[in-house]
């Protein structure tokens, strides 16, 4: 049963070509998220409003933006 549900989930959100384009688009436009010879990658607080902004725009869960590599 939790395997239905977990596949379910999973369905739930399919992400289209325009979302794809949209979070490429919006990513090369902040480089304090993937520059790190920029000063700005460096600033924690740029880069988790950056995800945010990408967040909010193409509507995900809140913790997208705290992803951290």
């Amino acid at each position: 049963m939790n395997s239905i549900k977990k596949i379910n989930k999973e369905n739930e959100r399919k992400w289209s070509n325009t979302m794809e384009t949209t979070l490429v688009e919006m990513w090369q436009q902040r480089p304090c998220i993937f520059d790190v010879s920029s000063k700005e990658f460096h600033d924690r607080v740029k880069s988790d409003k950056a995800w945010r902004e990408i967040a909010d725009t193409l509507d995900l869960p809140g913790k997208f933006g705290a992803i951290s590599c």
